[in-house]
C-alpha cells in the first residue's frame, strides 16, 4: 500500500484561484483599503496569510509578465549586439 505525502489539500484550486481574483479585484477598485485579504479569507473560509501569499505571489507575476512584453516591444527594433542581450543594446 503506497504512502501519502503530507496531509491533503485544504482549499480546492478552484476556491483559491476565486478568492486571488477577488482581492486583485477589489484592490485595483480601491488600492488605499487594507483590509481586502481579511474580508475575503473570512467570507470564503480560508486562511488569511494563505490568501496574502498567494495574492502577493499572483501580482509579483503579473507585473513580472506585463515588464518583460513591455521591454519586448521597446528591443523589437533594437539592432543587435553579439555578446549582449538585447537590452543591454538599446542602453
Amino acid at each position: 500500500m503506497p504512502r501519502s505525502r503530507g496531509a491533503p489539500k485544504r482549499y480546492p484550486p478552484e476556491l483559491k484561484e476565486r478568492a486571488v481574483k477577488m482581492v486583485l479585484d477589489l484592490r485595483a477598485e480601491d488600492p488605499n483599503d487594507h483590509g481586502i485579504i481579511t474580508r475575503v479569507a473570512r467570507q470564503l473560509g480560508i486562511g488569511t496569510e494563505s490568501l496574502r501569499s498567494r495574492a502577493r505571489r499572483r501580482a509579483a507575476r503579473w507585473r513580472e509578465t506585463r515588464c518583460s512584453r513591455t521591454l519586448r516591444k521597446i528591443t523589437a527594433g533594437a539592432p543587435y549586439v553579439a555578446g549582449y542581450t538585447s537590452y543591454q543594446a538599446i542602453q
